[in-house]
């Protein structure tokens, strides 16, 4: 299976998204940041009727 092609993308956050990242992951719920943001960004594109290969 070829690799998806990534890009690093950052971002600036208030310090309560970060904190409310961290207790998702904290809690189990994500591996890390990058999976909560992921996500996110799955239901956004869904909720927009977009989709992403990959």
């Amino acid at each position: 299976m070829p690799k998806t092609e990534r890009e690093r993308v950052s971002v600036t956050l208030t310090i309560q998204y970060v904190e409310a990242l961290d207790d998702l992951v904290k809690r189990g719920i994500y591996l890390d940041r990058g999976a909560a943001i992921r996500a996110s960004l799955r239901l956004i594109f869904a909720t927009h009727n977009l989709e992403i290969m990959g």
